[in-house]
């Protein structure tokens, strides 16, 4: 008997939307991409649903569309706390860059997010090619997509590292010797790589369901290999 394949759905709650010049719809908020009750709306209809998680991407920069339609909006983990207050169930997959972010930071506030969804936070992690966020970042061009791939699996390698960095029985919690953790059972990674120093450990300890899930929206070569 072959094996059983499962797969997820998910709602991607695109900014601002499939259709970018949907604003001009009558009744239509221009800027419904700031209203976190336009995207409460749209988590709930996905928890209605029954559908696994949301996604939504991100940029780190404005882009050109500007005169036409909105472009990038609130930062999706930011978002994201906000929303899962209330909801069950559903996950919560944000999108991130590997490009122009430090995985120590990136790692840190997404295991906040894993915590503060009780388990169901997902990072997208992609690379960045654009010039206007090279610009935003004190580079004259983005890195060769070589380089951004090589970069991007380290930072993945990196991040999940710190989420391991404590083990699940680190914490204690004994009243009476008054002991909270188990200093031996946290770890330094002590990465040393191509792109990235990291000592570590994270300051909180493993989330509900170990770390956040990593998810990949792309299709191209260098995401997809291992």
């Amino acid at each position: 008997m072959s094996e059983r394949r499962r797969f997820h759905l998910n709602l991607s709650l695109m900014t601002p939307g499939q259709l970018r010049t949907s604003w001009r719809l009558p009744d239509r908020d221009p800027v419904a991409y700031l209203n976190v009750e336009y995207f409460r709306r749209l988590v709930r209809i996905g928890q209605e649903a029954k559908l696994h998680a949301v996604l939504l991407g991100d940029s780190p920069s404005l882009g050109g569309g500007i005169e036409t339609s909105p472009q990038a909006g609130i930062d999706p983990p930011m978002l994201f706390a906000n929303l899962s207050a209330g909801t069950e169930g559903i996950g919560f997959v944000a999108t991130s860059t590997a490009t122009y972010n430090d995985p120590y930071n990136l790692a840190r506030r997404y295991l906040a997010l894993d915590h503060l969804t009780g388990g169901r936070g997902g990072v997208n992690v992609v690379t960045t090619f654009a010039p206007d966020a090279a610009a935003n970042f004190g580079l004259a061009a983005p890195p060769a997509k070589e380089e951004r791939y090589r970069r991007a699996h380290e930072f993945l390698e990196v991040i999940t590292k710190l989420w391991g960095a404590w083990d699940d029985d680190a914490v204690v919690g004994d009243r009476v010797s008054g002991r909270w953790a188990d200093p031996g059972k946290v770890h330094a990674i002590d990465h040393h790589g191509e792109f990235f120093d990291v000592r570590g450990p994270l300051s909180i300890p493993s989330s509900p369901q170990g770390r956040p899930v990593i998810v990949q929206a792309g299709g191209s070569d260098g995401g997809l290999s291992p």
